[in-house]
C-alpha cells in the first residue's frame, strides 16, 4: 500500500500522475513551518431598517428586492422569509408586465412595476416592518434621552417582540 490514507497500491496511483506533478503522491510538501498570513478579509453587512428607511422599490428597468431593499426585521434578526416574499412579489410584478406587453395591452412599459409596490404594502412583510419602525432608534446614544431609554429599552423591546 502507498499510504495509510488510501487502499490503492502505489502503482495504481503513480500510473495516472507524472512524478513532477503537484498532484502526485510523491510530490514534496512545502515546509509546514511557514507562518500563514491573511490575504483577504470578508465581512457581511445587513441592510437593517424599517418602513422609514425603505427606498423606492422600483426604478426604470428594475426593482429592489430581497435584502437590497432592506427588509430585515431588526427585532427578530430575521430576513430570509421577508427576502423570499419580496422576491416573489418582484417576480410576479415583472411577469405581469411581460404578459401585458405580449398580450393585447402593448402600452404597458417595462418600468411599470407598481403592482410590486402594491403587493408589498398589502403583505405581512410590510406590517411586520411597520411594527418595529422605531426600534432601532432606541439603541442610539445618549443612554437616557427624550427619544427613548436607549440600549436598555431597545434590548427589552427586542426581547418582547421576539418572544
Amino acid at each position: 500500500m502507498c499510504s495509510s490514507n488510501t487502499s490503492l497500491p502505489c502503482s495504481a496511483l503513480t500510473s495516472h500522475f507524472s512524478t513532477d506533478d503537484e498532484t502526485s503522491p510523491t510530490f514534496p510538501l512545502r515546509p509546514s513551518s511557514l507562518t500563514p498570513t491573511r490575504i483577504a478579509y470578508g465581512a457581511r453587512v445587513l441592510n437593517e431598517g424599517s418602513v422609514q428607511s425603505l427606498p423606492l422599490l422600483h426604478f426604470s428597468g428594475g426593482a429592489f428586492i430581497s435584502d437590497s431593499a432592506g427588509v430585515v426585521n431588526v427585532a427578530k434578526i430575521k430576513g430570509i422569509h421577508n427576502s423570499m416574499v419580496t422576491g416573489i412579489f418582484g417576480g410576479e410584478g415583472a411577469w405581469k408586465v411581460v404578459k401585458e406587453e405580449a398580450g393585447e395591452d402593448a402600452s404597458a412599459s417595462a418600468t411599470d412595476l407598481s403592482s410590486y409596490i402594491s403587493a408589498f404594502t398589502k403583505s405581512w412583510v410590510y406590517s411586520d416592518l411597520h411594527e418595529i419602525r422605531n426600534l432601532r432608534r432606541s439603541f442610539n446614544p445618549p443612554f437616557f434621552t427624550s427619544r427613548g431609554l436607549g440600549l436598555l429599552c431597545g434590548v427589552n423591546a427586542g426581547g418582547l417582540l421576539r418572544h
